[in-house]
């Protein structure tokens, strides 16, 4: 039940970053605009994104209190790999190789330790599935990033963001 609720959790937290990542892209202040902070505040789909990431804190209490702390946390790490899909067809990313292989071995990290662990109380069902899910998932996003550029980008008015940082604007 524990590794249920680490999946869930991991899902609440992934739901909530990439409506976060819409809500802050959809203001038209810029991040260091003083106004920043109030416009997001006012933006439902990031008030959504704060209440699923809210969530997320407290099934991740649960998961803690019905299996290990290396076994919550190595499921919770799959939100990273969720999050990627959900902010392709949420807030309209590119994927390119570089990002697909990049969660195609997180995957593969979160399987290997799961499987380590299943002789330590962790279901090895449990982590079958999720090693099915993650092979399917890694396959989905090597399929899709056909294209050679390496760069996640994100449309903002105008703006392309670069990577993983927000803050880098280029006009």
């Amino acid at each position: 039940m524990g590794e249920a609720l680490a999946v869930l959790a991991a899902l609440l937290f992934a739901a909530g970053t990439v409506l976060q990542q819409r809500g802050t892209l959809s203001t038209a202040a810029a991040e260091d605009d003083p106004r920043f902070l109030l416009q997001i505040l006012h933006r439902p789909v990031w008030l959504a994104g704060a209440a699923f990431r809210s969530s997320g804190w407290v099934v991740q209490a649960m998961a803690l209190d019905r299996a290990s702390l290396v076994v919550v946390q190595s499921l919770t790490a799959f939100s990273l790999v969720i999050a990627l899909p959900l902010g392709v067809a949420l807030t309209g990313q590119h994927v390119g190789r570089r990002e697909a292989a990049g969660t195609t071995l997180t995957l593969l990290g979160i399987v290997v330790s799961g499987e380590a662990m299943s002789g330590a109380g962790a279901s090895h069902t449990g982590w079958t599935v999720v090693g099915l899910l993650a092979a399917i998932v890694g396959i989905a996003l090597l399929a899709g990033s056909g294209s050679s550029s390496c760069r996640c980008e994100v449309r903002r008015r105008g703006r392309r963001i670069s990577g993983a940082n927000p803050g880098s604007v280029r006009r």
